[in-house]
């Protein structure tokens, strides 16, 4: 509030030591009329542009230039409690005890097929195997147990939808991809739930399958995976996704037939978001390319894909779930029927201006497709007009890609839009949740 044309600003990387420190040196200015004394080799000139446009001369903190890549803030947890596997073929050779089950039931309530110890009566699930769950709709889950405990990547055919992907005691936590009704999301979640929506990275793979005979497969390998797509035969290649035990997932097109070989054209992200893009001969990287070359060559349908950037600590916040709606149409869609277009902008990329106006890019905008209730369209425009953020669940959405009106710009494209769960027949929760304030107040907080 008392910046001066001779305020230096000092840039430091967030974290909670850093904080404290400068919380610290602030109390001790105004009690004690302390001075805060800098040591100046701990930091170098740059450069930061204001809201206005013009750029200011700053001081930052040389720790930046030595800053680890490593997007471990947000997910911590779970790079911590992942158990990184070891093959499961090399474990179960020479086993006396592990054979093959067919329909044995267990005591959780569940039917298994596939590897398992039999130690008497006691069946335990011990390899790749199926448990189907009768009673909660025909549920089943195959993975690579041990010991009778879910292993680190499974698939979950549910009624609604299925789930492919890593997980934490039989439960979605790292790379996942989920397909319902047509309709997928790719991403990385925590605790069951979507942390953060990487869906246009999935897009081209998605509909490359798409029609083909998607189906999955376990495979085991150095490190034990379970590939979604489609599947290779002697005549074919591997198309889809692949998910492996050490909480790593390839997307893309194999350049062997007839094998699940991790030879060919992948993006490769690890469990603590490190992304690689390129050409992989047996799952090591040979020709790198950056995430726009990859694009370039490969991503016919990416769109969305440019808005997060994969060389940074991109997984340290999930995705925003806050959005100003800029736009709003109701229609008649030929395959949906009545619908709500939704135009919005999400709330982490917008700014306010010197003259106390929002700024947006429209290359930020994102679209929404809802089944159009004339009680939910009241509702949701009134909120609008009183710019007030609309708060997202976006485990209630799936991602399609189609041919439709970009309310931003007026033009007909193809994009990568959200669909309401409504308007495929799934479950979905509140869709008229508002923020409580103005959005310019909580810019100005």
């Amino acid at each position: 509030m008392n910046e001066t044309e001779e305020t230096d600003i000092f840039i430091f990387p967030f974290s909670e030591e850093n904080k404290k420190y400068l919380i610290s040196c602030a109390r001790s200015a105004e009690q004690e009329h302390d001075f805060w004394e800098p040591n100046e080799d701990d930091f170098y000139n740059a450069s930061l542009i204001l809201p206005g446009g013009k750029t200011k001369e700053i001081k930052k903190h040389i720790s930046f230039r030595t800053q680890p890549k490593e997007t471990t803030l947000g997910i911590k947890q779970i790079v911590e409690d992942f158990k990184f596997s070891d093959s499961l073929v090399g474990l179960f050779k020479g086993s006396e005890r592990v054979s093959d089950v067919k329909n044995v039931p267990l005591k959780e309530g569940s039917i298994y097929s596939g590897k398992a110890l039999q130690m008497g009566d006691i069946c335990m699930p011990n390899g790749y195997g199926i448990k189907l769950f009768k009673e909660k709709g025909n549920t089943r889950i195959g993975s690579f147990y041990r010991g009778g405990s879910t292993g680190n990547i499974i698939w979950a055919s549910y009624p609604d939808y299925l789930y492919t992907g890593c997980a934490l005691e039989g439960e979605p936590n790292g790379w996942g991809f989920k397909l319902a009704k047509g309709q997928f999301t790719f991403g990385y979640y925590k605790d069951g739930k979507l942390y953060k929506d990487m869906s246009p990275f999935a897009t081209d793979v998605y509909l490359s399958i798409t029609g083909k005979g998607l189906q999955v497969s376990p495979v085991e390998a150095e490190v034990c995976r379970i590939a979604v797509g489609r599947q290779p035969k002697e005549d074919r290649n591997f198309i889809g996704l692949q998910f492996l035990e050490n909480g790593t997932v390839f997307l893309g097109e194999a350049s062997k037939n007839n094998t699940h070989s991790l030879t060919g054209h992948f993006i490769s992200f690890d469990i603590d978001g490190k992304a690689r893009y390129g050409i992989f001969d047996d799952g090591k990287l040979v020709k790198p390319m950056s995430q726009n070359e990859y694009f370039d060559m490969y991503g016919e349908n990416s769109d969305g894909q440019e808005r997060i950037d994969t060389t940074t600590n991109y997984l340290d916040s999930p995705t925003c779930r806050k959005f100003l709606i800029t736009n709003m149409q109701t229609r008649f869609d030929l395959d949906m029927g009545p619908i709500i277009s939704i135009c919005a902008q999400p709330f982490d990329k917008l700014e306010m201006t010197a003259d106390g106006k929002v700024r947006y890019d429209n290359k930020n905008a994102e679209h929404f497709y809802l089944h159009n209730e004339e009680g939910i369209a009241r509702i949701i425009q009134e909120k609008a007009q009183q710019n007030r953020l609309w708060l997202v669940n976006l485990d209630d959405f799936n991602t399609h890609y189609d041919n439709i009106i970009n309310l931003a710009t007026d033009q007909v494209e193809d994009k990568n839009f959200h669909i309401h769960n409504a308007l495929i027949g799934l479950n979905y929760s509140n869709i008229t949740d508002f923020d409580t304030e103005n959005v310019m107040d909580r810019l100005g907080m």
